[in-house]
């Protein structure tokens, strides 16, 4: 029984590895193994409190390390810290924000979102919350990232 949980802890952490997902091969491949040390050890109660304290450092080590590890020296080398912000002269597929102030036509009714032409440029757009027809005049008054938020252009 022994060898049969060990087996099928550490191929269910190799499915877990190789198919990342939910946790669910991880969390019993670690299950398999921890009653494969249970059992090893002589299924008595000392062992039960070994693997139960193992248990109680992995998790506390699991948590530490989401928390605190990622800015740790030994996190920093593992892990991607580098972002790409507008800042650091990043920018999206193209920048909107030129677009504030201009007027356009609802090519598609908005309810709230829609497309509208500018420029004689199809763009997809949301309003405030408000309802509008096809053919209704229209002023972008906020670009935030690929969002166009429009509103109603009084004439």
């Amino acid at each position: 029984m022994f060898l049969t949980l060990l087996c099928v802890g550490v191929i269910l952490l190799v499915i877990e590895m190789m198919i990342p997902g939910f946790g669910v091969f991880g969390i019993s491949g670690l299950a398999c193994l921890l009653g494969a040390l249970f059992l090893y050890l002589g299924a008595t109660g000392e062992a039960a409190m070994i693997v139960g304290a193992l248990l109680f450092f992995t998790v506390v080590l699991g948590v530490w390390f989401f928390k605190k590890g990622p800015h740790s020296r030994l996190g920093k080398q593992i892990t991607l810290g580098f972002r790409s912000t507008t800042d650091k002269g990043y920018t999206t597929n193209g920048d909107l924000r030129d677009l504030v102030g201009k007027q356009g036509v609802a090519e598609t009714p908005l309810r709230p979102s829609g497309r509208i032409i500018i420029d004689d440029e199809p763009v997809d757009a949301i309003s405030r919350g408000e309802f509008y027809e096809a053919g209704t005049p229209v002023r972008v008054i906020a670009v935030e990232g690929r969002r166009i938020v429009v509103e109603k252009e009084e004439v």
